[in-house]
Order: structure tokens, then C-alpha cells, then sequence
């Protein structure tokens, strides 16, 4: 600028004109094939900057800068040269008819009311400017195509430690991925992309599929080869049954045999209308390949370990077996026939474990009354009620060859899992019987994760009432002796190992439970009256309160500590599995040994293009994923598409539905801007462009809504169609209202599944 100072002014007159959007409307994915013309769109054009201290100049040569931008701010395109734009900053609020004396001659949709208010921003490199405010889509539905964070190139599990930080994918506020943001996404994740770099490189990707200024997103770039496009919201669940897959994979064109054990993910998102199949080419009962991406462990899980405490191997598969385990709790009460009177007089207390139970747990309860005779057994049942009365009013004791304690724990183990981590409670009421049992029982108890709790109904100063309580405290030794044992074959944390203490929680009784976890890691203890007095209901509500309190706690604390370890430890010594050696064999440009590539963590996962036939899809059940928001509209676009008539289908009705389809189908080719249903199109291919799923029934796809007519041959098999169609709409619906759908982790996002089945 030399000596002279540079003024700017005048640079939005009174009829400027922002350009229009025209043919640039949709972000269609890069890899399709985009539909060759659209009609034109004549609304204002909106740009977006696409990454942080974005410049915008003073003349469109890069010269002089009036200011930097943050990504994801959005402007009105005025101008246009030398490959930079002119921009002002975007409000809907300032477009409208000019104030001049012409105004009246100009559109309200791309000119400015009134000049004054316009804020000029300058020139700024068209590169540096995102055209969209909405992700990549598909051409076949318009539908956002989902992105999940994850390797498709090989090359990049040599440098994956610059990028991620355990199971977090960090984002850059700028294509050169110079800067890190603030924000950071998960791996497994779904995202959206963008825009992709001039060179391919990077990509700019965001939590949400479309921009928005009303909520928070995550906005910003990261490597190409560290998300991989892997379709929509179509999915294959594995089942629990599947053991060897037949799959042929993209990278080497063979037939491979995978496990699902071999995977990240228990789902399989369908990549067909994105590759090698289109969705509209589908048929009912068709026999072909499906276009999958499979999910599959950087490394091989067997070897995924580290050192306990105990100088062993602890497994990361344990930890996921903790974490599975933790959600069960069984109940066990265990009473002598001739004190049933005296526990029945309990239950009013046992009834209030109804009250603690969490709804994020499942629950079994179990119980036996022990006799001399033959013990009288409820095996385990998750009916609380049948539990109660079992307790309440036991069964007459019959004779049989199961008698006494020792009988009844024998029969308590083998209806209890071994080695699962789901967590046992075990009450036992009685006075001044023989508890003595052998110390392999304790062991499998142990290994079982017992709680026992001894209840003493009352006390005298009698022999054997002593006796009682010296046998229960030898076996709670045995019990915490053997659980510590046990234990530590999944502790890595010494500081978790703890001295087992006792603390007295009573006030009208004798109430002495292990503090856990503050100061135990086993749980349970021996509660007894005061002397010429009985156990109440209210020392039983204390115990339950204290034992409800203590094992979650104990429980998220051993789950946490080997969660925190795994991240950290999980990969010193593992070894890639064996698909990522099969892809490493089959790279296209020579790599290092496979051994060298970053030890990152257990979650690194990586995606391998392959195509399943029917007959391996026979082992997944067919689906789709929502998140909450996607659901809601999901279930909204059926209920436009399936409205409820109080009479029934009858001629009228009929007449309506035409109706309905006809301006549906002229809705849906407005909004795509272009012919994508006409006339002759099914009711299948109107549902699916109207809801983005494939509907089940063949009849959806051989009728017209041209043909819903009263007098048609095919007009009863519609009606019974109709009315179940309804049916499970509804029941979606109501399963969504009461929280029953299942609900699916993708990355740490909660989408919920759809089964193809319950879909009309």
C-alpha cells in the first residue's frame, strides 16, 4: 500500500444480485454417478468457509487482507474471478426487493433490502470455500451418506499415532491438518463428509448431516484414508450363531472365511448403492452379491492381553466379557423348612427389591428351602412374583435325594454360570443349623462372583446358636479368600487389591458387611440380632440398601480400571490379525513388515471392501439404524404415507390414497429437482424414496397408486396388505414411545436397530 491508505466503500449496490444456486442444489458423493441435469434452483447462493483463519482480500489477486473466518461461517457469492469470490456475509433476513426506485423489478430471493445492513466480507479463494450446507448424498434416494471413522489403506497404520489417541480420531481446523481442534471423534463413529482437498488427501467431515447455526457440531478435516464411506442406514447384524463366513474380498478377488469374532462391530453397513449395486435395482427374493464393508480388528484378538497382578494374562476379550457379564444380577435365598414362618414374616422387606432394581441390568431370582428330607428348589426365574410366593408359602417338603446344605450349594452351582462376572446374591437364613460346606464348593462359588449373606433369624445363648455364627464367619473367610483369589486374575491395578474389612451398619442389630470397594473387593457378610431378640424388616431393607449401593460401584470400579489399562497396555503385545496380514500380502505398492506397524489400541479397526452372497447373509438379520432424530422422522414418513382410515379401505378411502400418492410423488420430484418417480412407478419405489427403506411385501412392488381401485383384482390382497402394514407401524411405534427397541452402540453414539421384519 506504500503511503496511501486503502478505503473501502461502495462495494454492495443498491440492486446487487447474489448469484443463484441453479444446478448446484445437491452434494452429490463423489464416486457415483450424479443424475445429468437437474432443474434449476433460483434461490440465493450460499457458501461456507472450510476452515479456520480463512482470508478474504480486498481485491481478487490475494491482496490485501480485510479479515479471517472461521470454519463453518456462512456468505452470499455477489462476485466472481480470477478463481476468487466475492462475498458478503449471509442473514435471510437481509434478502427482499431493493429500496430503489426499479426495486420492484428485481427478485426477492437473491437481492438485498437494504444495502446499509449488509456486512462486505471481500475476495476469498473459491478452494477455501465449502458449496454446500449439507453432507455428501446419494443420487439413488438423496439420503446422506454415512462415513465411520476407521483405515481403508494400509499404507496409513504405519502413522496412525499423529491422528489417533486411542479410540479418538482428532480433527484439524484446516486441510494441511496443521492445527488440531478442540474436538475429537470416536472410532466406529458415524460421520458425514463434506468436501474432499484438491488433491485427495483429506477430507472435512461433521457429526451432523447437514450445517446448522440452532445446534452444536463438530466440524473439521482429517485424513481420507481414516474414514471410509460405508452407505446409509441399511445394516446386516451378525447373529449369534455365526461361525465361518464365505465372503470374497474386493482387495485380493478371494473367497475368505471370516468369523465374527475376526470383527469390530457386530454390524455390517450395506455399501450397495454406493458401488457396486443400486438400490433401485433390487428385487424381492433376488439371489446376488451384496457390496459390504467389513469391520475387522487391526489385531488379532487372542493375543490382545496384559500382565494381572497375579504375574498371569488378563485378555482384553475379558473385559468385554466383564462388561456383558455386569448386567446380569441373580438372587438366591436359601431357609431351613422349619424356620419358613419366620423368613415368610420377611418378605415384606425381600418384596422391595423390586424398588432397586435398575432398568439397565437384568434380573433372576432363585430359592430353596433345605430339609433333611429332601430340599425343595425354584430354580432360577426371572418372575419376582413367583419368587415371593415360593418364599411365602414354600412347598411341602418331599422326599428326595437331594438333602441338606451341602445339596443345595451343589445345586446353586450348577444353575449358576462360571467365569461370566454376573453378580450373585445369596441370603441365608437360619439359626442354629450346620453351614459347613467343602472348599472346592467355595471355589466354584468364587468363580461365580458370590455374595453371601448370613442371616441368623435369632439368637440365644445356646451352643449351637453360636456355633451358627462361627461357621458362617469361617465360611465368609473362604468365601472373600477365594473371590480375592479369583479376582486377581483381572486386576492389573494394585492399587485395587484391598484388606477386606468389616464395618458394623446396624443400630438394632448386629449388622457387620464388608466396606466395598473402600476397603473390599468381596461383598456380603453376617448380620445377627441383638441377644433375646429377632431379625426385623428393617435390618433387611438395611442390608439390601447397603449390598444395592455397594456392587455397582464395586463392579464400575474393576470394569473401569481394566477399560483404562486396555487403552493403555492392550497392544504391547499383540500381533495383526491375520486379515490385515491377508491385506498387507495384497498391497498395491511394496509397505514395511506389518509387524512395525503403531501399536495404537485394541479399538483400531479397520474396513475391507468384500461381496456376500445371499447364502452368508443367511447368518445376519437385515436392518436398519437410526439415531433419535432419524427415528422420529422414519416413523413420521411411513404415518404420511399410511394415514388410518375409521371405516376401513372402501371407495372413498381409496380415492384419498391416490390423492395422497400422487402429491407425494410430485413432492418428492420437486424436491430432487428432476423426474425420479413417475406414473408408472411402484408403491415400493414411492415408499422407499419417501422413508429411504425397502418395503418387504412383493405386492408394494407390482401395484401403482394408479391401480388402488375398488374394483381391481388385486384390491383384497391391498386391503389385508393395508391393514397389517398399519399394524406394524404401530407397533413401532409403540415400541419406540415404551423404550423397547434395541438400542446399538455406533462408536460411542446410541442409534436404535429396525429389524427388516418389522418394516410393512
Amino acid at each position: 500500500m506504500g503511503c496511501f491508505p486503502l478505503f473501502l466503500f461502495g462495494q454492495v449496490s443498491t440492486y446487487q444480485a447474489t448469484q443463484r444456486i441453479k444446478g448446484k442444489t445437491f452434494n452429490f458423493y463423489p464416486d457415483s454417478k450424479a443424475p445429468s441435469r437437474l432443474r434449476n434452483n433460483h434461490d440465493a447462493r450460499i457458501v461456507f468457509s472450510d476452515r479456520n483463519s480463512n482470508k478474504a482480500f480486498s481485491t481478487a489477486y490475494g491482496q490485501h487482507p480485510l479479515g479471517e473466518y472461521k470454519v463453518g461461517e456462512a456468505f452470499y457469492v455477489i462476485g466472481e474471478k480470477n478463481g476468487f469470490y466475492q462475498l458478503v456475509k449471509a442473514d435471510p433476513k437481509l434478502l427482499g426487493r431493493p429500496k430503489g426506485l426499479f426495486g420492484w423489478l428485481y427478485s426477492r430471493k437473491n437481492h438485498f433490502s437494504d444495502k446499509a445492513k449488509v456486512s462486505y466480507v471481500g475476495w476469498m479463494p473459491r478452494t477455501n470455500l465449502l458449496d454446500y450446507d449439507h453432507a455428501y448424498v446419494s443420487p439413488t434416494n438423496g439420503g446422506p451418506v454415512r462415513y465411520c471413522v476407521g483405515v481403508n489403506r494400509i499404507e496409513r497404520l504405519y502413522n496412525l499415532r499423529r491422528y489417533l489417541n486411542g479410540d479418538s480420531l482428532i480433527l484439524f481446523s484446516d486441510p494441511f491438518l496443521k492445527t488440531s481442534c478442540p474436538y475429537k471423534i470416536h472410532t466406529g463413529q458415524s460421520v458425514y463428509a463434506y468436501k474432499r482437498d484438491d488433491i485427495h488427501r483429506t477430507v472435512l467431515i461433521s457429526d451432523r448431516p447437514r450445517l446448522s447455526t440452532d445446534s452444536i457440531h463438530v466440524l473439521g478435516w482429517v485424513p481420507m484414508d481414516m474414514v471410509t464411506a460405508v452407505g446409509q442406514n441399511e445394516v446386516y447384524r451378525i447373529m449369534p450363531d455365526a461361525q465361518h463366513l464365505a465372503c470374497t474380498s474386493i482387495i485380493g478377488n478371494d473367497t475368505m472365511s471370516v468369523h465374527s469374532a475376526d470383527f469390530q462391530s457386530r454390524y455390517l453397513f450395506d455399501a450397495g448403492n454406493l458401488s457396486l449395486q443400486s438400490s433401485s435395482s433390487r428385487n424381492v427374493g433376488s439371489d446376488s452379491l451384496h457390496s459390504v464393508w467389513l469391520p475387522v480388528s487391526v489385531w488379532d484378538g487372542k493375543a490382545n492381553k496384559f500382565i494381572n497382578v497375579k504375574g498371569g494374562d488378563t485378555y482384553v476379550s475379558d473385559v468385554r466379557r466383564m462388561k456383558n457379564g455386569q448386567k446380569q444380577m441373580n438372587i438366591h435365598v436359601f431357609f431351613f423348612a422349619q424356620d419358613k414362618h419366620e423368613v415368610g414374616k420377611l418378605i415384606s422387606a425381600l418384596q422391595n427389591v423390586a424398588l432397586r432394581m435398575s432398568p439397565n441390568r437384568k434380573y433372576a431370582f432363585s430359592a430353596t428351602m433345605i430339609s433333611k428330607s429332601g430340599n425343595q428348589y425354584l430354580p432360577l426365574t426371572d418372575n419376582l412374583v413367583q419368587w415371593l410366593d415360593f418364599i411365602l408359602s414354600p412347598p411341602h417338603v418331599t422326599r428326595n435325594k437331594d438333602a441338606g446344605v451341602k445339596d443345595a450349594f451343589r445345586n446353586l452351582v450348577l444353575q449358576t454360570r462360571n467365569d461370566c462376572f454376573e453378580d450373585n446374591l445369596l441370603f441365608l437364613f437360619g439359626k442354629s443349623q450346620d453351614i459347613s460346606i467343602d472348599s472346592h464348593l467355595h471355589q466354584q462359588l468364587a468363580s461365580r462372583s458370590f455374595s453371601i449373606t448370613f442371616f441368623q433369624l435369632s439368637s440365644d445363648n445356646g451352643e449351637a446358636s453360636q456355633d451358627f455364627l462361627l461357621a458362617a464367619k469361617e465360611a465368609l473367610d473362604k468365601n472373600i479368600a477365594e473371590y480375592s483369589q479369583y479376582i486377581q486374575n483381572y486386576i492389573v491395578d494394585p492399587f485395587l487389591l484391598k484388606p477386606s474389612l468389616f464395618f458394623d451398619y446396624g443400630t438394632d442389630a448386629n449388622v457387620y458387611l464388608l466396606e466395598t470397594p473402600k476397603s473390599s473387593l468381596a461383598t456380603g457378610g453376617i448380620v445377627f440380632p441383638l441377644a433375646g431378640q429377632k431379625i426385623s424388616n428393617a435390618t433387611v431393607e438395611l442390608v439390601l440398601d447397603t449390598l444395592f449401593s455397594q456392587i455397582p460401584r464395586r463392579d464400575e470400579l474393576l470394569l473401569s480400571s481394566l477399560e483404562r489399562y486396555e487403552n493403555r497396555l492392550g497392544v504391547l503385545r499383540s500381533k495383526p490379525s491375520w486379515l490385515i496380514r491377508y491385506v498387507h500380502q495384497h498391497a498395491e505398492t511394496p509397505t514395511p513388515s506389518i509387524d512395525n506397524i503403531d501399536r495404537n489400541s485394541v479399538s483400531d479397526v479397520y474396513y475391507i471392501p468384500a461381496l456376500m452372497p445371499d447364502s452368508t447373509l443367511s447368518h445376519f438379520q437385515k436392518g436398519y439404524v437410526f439415531s433419535k432424530n432419524e427415528l422420529s422422522g422414519f416413523l413420521q414418513s411411513f404415518r404420511d404415507l399410511l394415514p388410518v382410515f375409521s371405516e376401513g379401505l372402501g371407495k372413498r378411502e381409496l380415492k384419498l390414497l391416490r390423492s395422497l400418492y400422487w402429491q407425494e410423488r410430485k413432492n418428492i420430484n420437486k424436491r430432487n429437482l428432476r423426474k425420479v418417480l413417475s406414473s408408472e412407478s411402484s408403491l415400493a419405489e414411492l415408499f422407499y424414496h419417501k422413508t429411504g427403506v425397502h418395503v418387504n411385501d412383493s405386492l408394494f412392488y407390482h401395484l401403482f397408486p394408479s391401480r388402488l381401485k375398488w374394483n381391481e383384482a388385486a384390491f383384497k390382497d391391498w386391503e389385508i396388505l393395508y391393514d397389517l402394514s398399519l399394524r406394524k407401524l404401530q407397533k413401532m411405534e409403540e415400541d419406540y414411545v415404551e423404550a423397547k427397541l434395541e438400542e446399538v452402540l455406533v462408536g460411542n453414539d446410541v442409534y436404535y436397530f429396525i429389524p427388516q421384519t418389522l418394516i410393512p
